[in-house]
């Protein structure tokens, strides 16, 4: 495939792979080989209150006295790509933002989007917390999920973090289910490595 290009962002093709490369701090952007995403030059957007990675993004519009609006390198890349009227939002199913390939890439309504969240060290919420009542049963597992269109949490404490831990899981399997493999082997790789602790 012969590309062409106007972006400024240093690039290089690897297999079917786009790497691109931050302008400001060289950190790699992946994507999809095509001649549009070439066609701009992308910035990583940072969330100002925790510096976490936002999204990548290029500036697109009128130069001149008209608006101008932000155009995400997912939603670029995901344009042609069916789904249904409820799936309005993009998904990076392993969490990174930086990842834009399409088989990252999906499809999804708000709320499933919001189940594969991730902390601002890019891994899986733990679910569990330590209420500042403690008492006997210090741990708590915590999740939502929606009843007849309803918000409706779900919670039980424990002794142990573990056995909270475990609980919310066996919850986000049932009441989640399109919450992505990957994200349950990321919280694995938190428990074995006290992540959390």
């Amino acid at each position: 495939m012969t590309l062409t290009h106007r972006t400024k962002n240093t690039w290089r093709i690897d297999g079917n792979i786009l790497v691109l490369q931050n302008r400001r701090d060289g950190v790699e952007i992946f994507a999809k080989a095509m001649d549009r995403v070439l066609d701009y030059t992308w910035r990583i957007r940072y969330r100002q209150k925790d510096g976490k990675v936002q999204n990548v993004a290029t500036q697109i519009g009128d130069t001149g006295s008209g608006p101008r609006r932000h155009l995400t390198l997912h939603r670029l890349i995901m344009e042609d790509v069916p789904h249904g009227p409820d799936q309005t939002e993009i998904d990076h199913i392993d969490g990174n933002p930086l990842n834009n390939h399409p088989d990252n890439l999906r499809w999804v309504t708000s709320s499933v989007n919001h189940h594969n969240q991730r902390d601002a060290n890019g891994m899986p919420r733990r679910g569990v917390s330590r209420p500042p009542w403690r008492g006997g049963r210090p741990w708590r597992a915590q999740i939502g999920r929606l009843v007849d269109s309803r918000y409706r949490v779900e919670n039980k404490c424990f002794s142990t973090a573990r056995e909270a831990e475990e609980q919310y899981l066996i919850w986000k399997r049932k009441y989640h289910p399109d919450t992505p493999e990957v994200w349950f082997e990321q919280y694995a790789e938190c428990q074995a490595t006290g992540y959390w602790d």
